[in-house]
């Protein structure tokens, strides 16, 4: 498969913050409501109103990713006949490129009000975490049972502003209330912790990554702090929702890695520690560094013993990313990393720079724990949320 052109579908509203989960793409709007459809209903409507071929590529580009690189459709494409009536069908549908859901088929979940303003959001194995500038908040939000009440629990009482979940963990960014961690209690269904037990890792936190098992924790000073992770092996059913490996804690790692960074970089050790490189963002342990302006990845590695491949340029700067200025912030998406700058939204990997939007971003979202929206992001902007994925054309 070869990269071709973005799809963008557009969802008219004033919302605060979204997800992708389950085949359900979840919205809160301004007010503090959240809403829901899912996915196939969005496919439905573009059936209807833009026709098959527009409705399959928006599967394609935003709903199912997994098809895209799957052993099936690989076998499919084996077949001329198939590939080529494939390729037609996906070309014909990047010329549409974006479409937009004049009336999209949304439904109230009954949920009790965030306190706060909305500052995060992640919903995994059927909890949603909520973070505001009152604190951290969780619920059960299992998409077969959206027609009973949510309760909110309180999980920290200040502002948090990051949050990622993964092997039954949950990690929240606080600034200067720092790093706080916890095991998600899957066997407590309705949502509510068999009390607080949240965990400080570290006296401040500007944000917050998984890197597979291992946990980075952004500071000042430009480069990460890594804790290693600690797991144990869960049996589970082939249709269980919880994962094999569970974290049951993190220590702080006793490798430097502003100078194992400095070594995959091969620039001085001085120069990483007095601000000029950092570390953008973390994609599945890729670490996406800038040096003055030059963006390079590097993979990290903690399986034995703590290392840093030595780091590849991407051929890219920074400000050709944010159209000058700094990232406002910067996730994973589609094998490459997502800039989201002051005025404009581009995506980045060895190929260069593709403009995502043109318009302020308020939240960034992306997936790339999913299987179903590896490839996708949700941009909301003040008037619009916008679905973002990639139509892939089989080769000829």
């Amino acid at each position: 498969m070869t990269r071709a052109a973005l799809f963008q579908a557009i969802l008219p509203g004033e919302w605060a913050e979204g997800w992708l989960y389950k085949d359900h793409l979840f919205l809160w709007t301004t007010d503090g409501d959240l809403v829901h459809t899912p996915v196939a209903r969005l496919v439905s409507q573009l059936h209807g109103t833009h026709g098959p071929e527009v409705a399959l590529a928006a599967q394609f580009a935003l709903f199912r990713n997994d098809w895209k690189g799957g052993m099936q459709i690989e076998a499919l494409t084996r077949v001329p006949r198939i590939r080529d009536a494939l390729s037609d069908t996906v070309s014909a549908a990047s010329k549409v490129a974006r479409v937009e859901f004049a009336d999209p088929p949304m439904e109230s979940v009954d949920i009790e009000s965030v306190p706060g303003f909305l500052l995060s959001v992640s919903i995994y194995g059927n909890h949603a975490f909520i973070a505001s500038s009152d604190g951290l908040f969780e619920t059960n939000l299992n998409p077969e049972y959206l027609g009973q009440e949510h309760y909110l629990e309180s999980r920290l009482s200040f502002a948090v502003h990051d949050l990622d979940t993964n092997y039954g963990a949950v990690a929240a960014s606080a600034f200067e209330e720092g790093l706080w961690f916890d095991r998600i209690d899957f066997g407590h269904e309705e949502g509510r912790s068999q009390g607080n037990s949240m965990q400080r890792l570290a006296d401040f936190s500007s944000g917050v990554s998984m890197a597979s098992k291992d946990l980075l924790n952004f500071v000042e000073e430009g480069i990460p702090n890594l804790y290693l992770g600690a797991s144990e092996r869960r049996l589970q059913s082939p249709r269980s929702r919880f994962p094999s490996h569970m974290i049951t804690g993190y220590r702080r790692s006793d490798d430097d890695l502003a100078m194992l960074s400095a070594r995959s970089l091969g620039i001085d050790e001085s120069r990483v520690r007095e601000g000029g490189v950092r570390v953008l963002a973390n994609s599945k342990q890729r670490l996406l560094y800038d040096v003055d302006g030059d963006l390079r990845v590097a993979r990290l590695r903690t399986l034995d013993g703590v290392k840093l491949d030595r780091a590849a340029a991407l051929g890219v700067r920074l400000d050709d990313a944010t159209a000058g200025g700094a990232p406002v912030s910067t996730h994973a998406m589609a094998g490459g990393f997502l800039v989201e700058g002051q005025e404009r939204v581009s995506w980045i990997d060895h190929d260069g720079v593709l403009e995502v939007s043109s318009q302020p971003a308020v939240t960034v979202r992306t997936f790339p724990g999913s299987r179903h929206f590896i490839d996708t992001a949700l941009i909301i902007e003040e008037d619009r949320a916008i679905l973002v994925g990639f139509l892939d054309i089989p080769r000829s």
